[in-house]
């Protein structure tokens, strides 16, 4: 239990520091580690990470991590109605 407490909040500490300028990196990173090891092994904790950070962002961050997820994030698990649910109710006026 105190690990998962500890890596999530890692992960927040995480989020908080990834500026909008560097989520186009963080997604092709995160995607070519991603094809490296979905070819061998399960997965799960390592998205659960990455949905932790996106559900964390700003307006700002997600319409970047959107477009850079769309262009280049095809080994991520990233639900992108999650996104656009809290874009359009954020940016709905």
């Amino acid at each position: 239990m105190e690990y998962d407490e500890t890596r999530k909040e890692a992960i927040k500490q995480y989020r908080k520091s990834l500026s909008t300028s560097k989520i186009k990196n963080f997604v092709q990173t995160e995607n070519h580690l991603f094809t490296d090891i979905t070819k061998n092994r399960n997965d799960f904790y390592s998205n659960e990470g990455i949905n932790l950070i996106v559900n964390q962002f700003d307006v700002e961050k997600l319409k970047v991590f959107l477009d850079e997820f769309m262009r280049c994030g095809p080994n991520l698990d990233v639900h992108p109605t999650k996104i656009l649910h809290v874009l359009n109710r954020k940016t709905d006026s």
